[in-house]
């Protein structure tokens, strides 16, 4: 009767923890209620399963019996968790192996200890209390990681499991075989425990670089972009002229563009609405010029410059840019209209980016005399 009450005693103490285990490590579908309702069907099952085989005095047997039983607790659980079908599975064998692990580290060390059928329990105990700390305390982020890179490390997880199946279903005696088969077994449990932190720190090791590779390019694109406009900025141009300017390009265009009156807007109406032409002109430069890459080098100065686009498409963007302007000067509720300046310079291979931006500037100038002109000639 002792042996019985220490059985159960440790049964309940597994069937518990191994609930427990499992939705710590997978995350539940529904609300606390109905998952607390699944947890206890499972561990009434469990637990009467146990029952019969202590009755009957056959551990080999439950232990047997426990893997088929765990494929079926997987199939019945996976509606009640959000993980697909494979990471459910990644979850489950990963959740065994741990229980295995326990199983064997618990018995062994349960010897050292006075009655040791019930330092197995107390051990086994605080063997699960401890990994279930450690896990959502440090690994609980790398391995949501992990389950959604479930394919690189499946194969690893399910090895490990068919080995520890391979002892439990071959054994006669399951006693016999933790004693007999200590070494191997250890083995097993030390390459199985390594592979588990490799993966993790493989994981870490991901996360911390992702994590690096974004502050660069946020550093990047404090850098190059211009905040207010999110376009970028001299820099920006500086290098992308640097960098996509080959030798195999066959045609280049810059254009330069002039917001006219920022001046008087300011004065008028305040820096925060000359921000805002600013940011418009930005826009409608961007949207005009889709097909271009746009900068904004200077306070009221933008460029754009365009690969291997030919000179009647800049010229239909242009018509583009000036028809979005006059809609939006139609709406907008100041008594300043929005005028952009813009000359452009076209040039086939080879190109001399220099040359380029001086004639272009020169033709922005140019149309920006001629818009004053027409301005002064309807007033």
């Amino acid at each position: 009767m002792q042996d019985f009450g220490a059985d159960l005693l440790r049964g309940t103490v597994s069937s518990i923890m191994n609930i427990v285990l499992i939705f710590v490590l997978a995350k539940p579908k529904y609300s606390k209620k109905v998952t607390l309702g699944v947890m206890m069907s499972v561990f009434l099952v469990n637990i009467l399963t146990s029952i019969y085989f202590y009755t009957i005095n056959d551990l080999t047997m439950l232990a047997k019996f426990d893997i088929f039983l765990f494929v079926g607790f997987s199939i019945y659980l996976k509606p009640f968790v959000m993980e697909g079908i494979f990471q459910w599975i990644f979850n489950s064998f990963t959740a065994i192996n741990i229980f295995f692990i326990i199983v064997f580290v618990s018995y062994h060390l349960a010897q050292f200890f006075p009655y040791p059928y019930y330092s197995n329990t107390i051990i086994r105990l605080l063997l699960y209390i401890v990994i279930i700390g450690l896990f959502l305390k440090f690994v609980s982020p790398f391995y949501q990681q992990v389950m959604e890179n479930w394919k690189m490390y499946f194969l690893l997880v399910i090895s490990i499991f068919l080995n520890f199946m391979y002892y439990i279903v071959s054994a006669d005696d399951i006693q016999k075989m933790l004693d007999d088969k200590f070494v191997p077994m250890l083995l097993l449990i030390i390459m199985s425990s390594l592979i588990y932190i490799i993966i993790f720190y493989l994981q870490q090791k991901s996360i911390a670089n992702c994590l690096l590779n974004q502050e660069k390019q946020h550093y990047k694109d404090l850098a190059y972009t211009d905040k207010l406009t999110g376009v970028q900025n001299r820099n920006g141009y500086e290098n992308f002229i640097s960098c996509n300017l080959k030798e195999n390009c066959e045609s280049v265009c810059i254009g330069i563009y002039d917001i006219n009156n920022l001046k008087a807007i300011n004065d008028s109406f305040g820096h925060e609405v000359g921000d805002k032409f600013i940011s418009d002109a930005s826009r409608i430069i961007c949207k005009a010029f889709r097909k271009s890459a746009v900068f904004r080098i200077g306070g009221d100065e933008f460029v754009s410059v365009s690969i291997n686009v030919s000179e009647n498409e800049i010229k239909s963007q242009h018509k583009e840019m000036i028809y979005l302007l006059k809609e939006y000067n139609y709406k907008t509720p100041y008594n300043i209209d929005l005028d952009i300046a813009f000359g452009y310079a076209f040039q086939r291979a080879p190109v001399s980016v220099d040359k380029l931006f001086v004639t272009a500037d020169r033709n922005m100038y140019i149309n920006k005399t001629d818009i004053k002109n027409v301005k002064i000639s309807m007033s």
